[in-house]
């Protein structure tokens, strides 16, 4: 029984070792990153800009701006896993814990929450006949998937939990300065839920999304322990990468 239990487990990291080494590794790095710049080429190229000409204003969605952020984001992973420039992964290690994850995240399990309670409080039926279901896969699926695989395949380092927190309270502050500044300049909500909200829903959701975010951060910092083992928030000052 016991021998039988080496065999297995030595398969298992034989098989992860397998996964994580070259070529298997960039290959799944630039496979991502090939669909998610088909993606957003096709999204720039073919789909319509509502009330605007240039693509940059469609940065103010949450869907659009972790599009370009995950889409550039991938671009440079593949081409570490092949390079493994250490100045290089050093960045990718965190926008991975302060950007990538936790909008990704976000992006996509608020997304999904909303549409099965219902579409309309996330885009109308009107908005929702103009994207193909392959690219609305991509842009609200696809990321937190990327995401926990890029974890898998990557040991990433991770910063002290105070610049966690402070990143985390100015990336939903400038973004809720987006939605504001959209409805005083347009005159309309990014989100039509947004349209139901009174003064204390409004502290009640600014505050939760703060929350959404650090727990997004935590989910990124616990997927890393599972994949690779204990590491100390603040370790990509402390340790050198492996």
């Amino acid at each position: 029984m016991c021998g039988s239990c080496l065999i297995m487990s030595f398969g298992r990291m034989s098989l992860i070792s397998i996964v994580r080494s070259f070529p298997l590794r960039p290959a799944i790095y630039t496979a991502f990153a090939a669909i998610f710049s088909y993606s957003l080429y096709y999204d720039v190229k073919y789909q319509p800009r509502l009330g605007h000409t240039w693509y940059l204003y469609k940065a103010v969605m949450l869907t659009n701006a972790n599009f370009i952020l995950v889409t550039a984001y991938s671009i440079l992973a593949a081409i570490n896993s092949i390079i493994s420039n250490k100045f290089l992964q050093s960045h990718l290690d965190r926008a991975f814990y302060l950007a990538v994850y936790p909008i990704g995240f976000c992006t996509v399990i608020i997304f999904w929450a909303l549409y099965f309670f219902d579409p309309d409080f996330v885009m109308p039926e009107w908005i929702r006949n103009l994207i193909p279901e392959w690219l609305n896969q991509v842009t609200h699926t696809l990321p937190l998937i990327y995401g926990t695989v890029d974890a898998f395949l990557t040991r990433h380092k991770c910063p002290s939990w105070l610049t966690l927190f402070s990143v985390s309270v100015v990336m939903t502050f400038c973004y809720w300065g987006i939605v504001f500044s959209v409805r005083h300049i347009e005159g309309y909500w990014l989100y039509p839920i947004f349209d139901l909200l009174n003064l204390e829903w409004w502290a009640v959701v600014i505050f939760l999304v703060i929350f959404l975010y650090l727990f997004d951060i935590s989910v990124a910092v616990f997927l890393n322990f599972v994949f690779w083992g204990k590491q100390d928030a603040g370790s990509a000052k402390k340790q050198k990468r492996r």
